[in-house]
C-alpha cells in the first residue's frame, strides 16, 4: 500500500484525487478522478475561466452619476468594488463637482440585473457569508429585510460628513442618452479578478458570473449566465454540462455545483497554456498573500475551496525536484472541523513534493 492509498483509507468522508506531470503529460496519481465533488470556492477557477475568455483584461467597470429633478442617480454598472472607503471618496468627487446643487433623494438604477436574483442558486438561505448581489451595492453590505431604509442607515454618516442632505434612497430608471455629472472607474478586472482569486471573495465572485450574461445579453440573469459558461467550456475544453461538470453560481457557495478532479485540471492546464503567467499572478500563492499563504514551504499557487463537509484544492506544485505537477483534490461528506479536509490536502502536497 502507498502512501496516498492509506492516506485514502484513513480518511473518513469521500475524496477524489488527480496528479499529472505537465512536461511528461503523464498521471501521476489518480483516484475517484472521474466523480462528481461539490467543488466549494474552487468553482472561482471556472469563473476566472469565462472572464478571462470573455472580457478584455483592460476592462474595467464604469459606474455613472447623473443630476435629474433634484435627485443624485447612480446606474449600477456590476461594479463589486465600491466599499465605503470608495464611496466615501465618489461622495468627495461629486461634492467637488456640484457646486451648490440641491438633491435630496438618492435613485439607484439597479435594471442591469434581475432585481429577483439577489442571492445565487443553491446557496443555503441562512449562511450569513451570502454576499448580496445588485448592480450597483455596497461590498459586503447584506439587508435584514428592507434594502433601501438599511442602505440609508449605513450611508448617513458619509452623507452628513460631505453635507448631502439625502434622507431617501428608492430605485429608478435613467436614460442612457444623459450625460452623467461624475463617471468612477474601476481597476482594470485583472486586479479584480487578483484579488477574488487570492481572497477567495465570494461577492466578487458572483458579481463576475452575474456580469457574463450582461457581456452577451446585456442583462445579468443566473440562467443565461450558465448557459454563457457552458457556452465557453464547450467550445474551449469540450465540456460537457452534466457530464463534465454543473456549475450554477460564480463563487462556489451553490450546493447543486459538482466538478471532478479531472474537470478541474483540465480547465487549470488550459488557462495556464494559453494564459501563462497572467493567470499564476492571480492565483493565490505560498510565498504572497491569499489562502495558501505560508501553507507550504514550497511553491504552490492555486484555488482553495471550502464550506461545512467540503474542501479542495487544484493547483500547479513544483516539486522538490523541479517537476511540475497540476492536481486536483477534492473532500466531501465529512463531520469534522473544516480543517480536516484541509490536513488530508496538505499530506499528500507535502508527499508529492518530497517524493518527486
Amino acid at each position: 500500500m502507498t502512501y496516498i492509498e492509506k492516506k485514502i483509507k484513513e480518511f473518513k468522508g469521500f475524496c477524489g484525487i488527480l496528479v499529472k506531470d505537465l512536461k511528461k503529460n503523464e498521471i501521476i496519481y489518480s483516484y475517484n478522478e472521474n466523480k462528481f465533488f461539490t467543488p466549494a470556492s474552487v468553482t472561482k477557477l471556472f469563473t476566472t475561466f469565462a472572464v478571462f475568455e470573455i472580457f478584455k483584461k483592460e476592462y474595467i467597470f464604469s459606474t455613472k452619476f447623473y443630476f435629474t429633478n433634484g435627485d443624485l442617480i447612480v446606474k449600477g454598472c456590476g461594479d463589486p468594488t465600491i466599499d465605503l472607503k470608495t464611496f466615501d471618496m465618489i461622495l468627495n468627487k461629486i461634492k467637488e463637482r456640484s457646486g451648490k446643487v440641491f438633491f435630496d433623494t438618492l435613485v439607484i438604477d439597479d435594471s442591469l440585473f434581475n432585481n429577483n436574483e439577489f442571492f445565487g442558486y443553491g446557496w443555503m438561505y441562512n449562511d450569513e457569508e451570502n454576499p448580496y448581489i445588485k448592480p450597483f451595492n455596497i461590498k459586503d453590505f447584506v439587508p435584514e429585510n428592507n434594502y433601501y431604509a438599511e442602505l440609508l442607515e449605513l450611508l448617513k454618516p458619509l452623507f452628513i460628513k460631505h453635507r448631502f442632505p439625502i434622507e431617501c434612497i428608492n430605485s429608478g430608471n435613467v436614460e442612457e442618452k444623459e450625460t452623467p455629472f461624475y463617471i468612477h472607474k474601476s481597476a482594470e478586472i485583472d486586479k479584480i479578478t487578483e484579488i477574488m482569486m487570492k481572497n477567495s471573495d465570494n461577492y466578487i465572485a458572483e458579481m463576475f458570473f452575474r456580469m457574463l450574461s450582461v457581456k452577451k445579453y446585456g442583462k445579468g440573469e443566473i440562467e443565461k449566465s450558465i448557459e454563457v459558461l457552458k457556452e465557453e467550456l464547450y467550445k474551449n475544453l469540450g465540456l460537457e454540462y452534466e457530464e463534465d461538470y454543473v456549475i450554477t453560481d460564480g463563487a462556489g457557495l451553490s450546493r447543486y455545483n459538482l466538478i471532478s478532479p479531472l474537470t478541474a485540471v483540465k480547465v487549470f492546464e488550459y488557462m495556464l497554456e494559453k494564459y501563462g503567467d497572467r493567470f499564476l499572478n492571480i492565483l493565490a500563492y505560498t510565498k504572497s498573500y491569499g489562502t495558501l499563504e505560508n501553507r507550504f514551504n514550497f511553491d504552490v499557487w492555486g484555488k482553495t475551496g471550502t464550506l461545512t463537509g467540503v474542501s479542495g484544492l487544484t493547483g500547479l506544485l513544483i516539486t522538490k525536484k523541479g517537476r511540475k505537477f497540476i492536481f486536483s483534490l477534492f473532500e466531501n461528506n465529512y463531520v469534522y472541523e473544516k480543517t480536516y479536509g484541509k490536513i488530508f490536502e496538505n499530506d499528500i502536497i507535502n508527499y508529492l513534493y518530497n517524493t518527486f
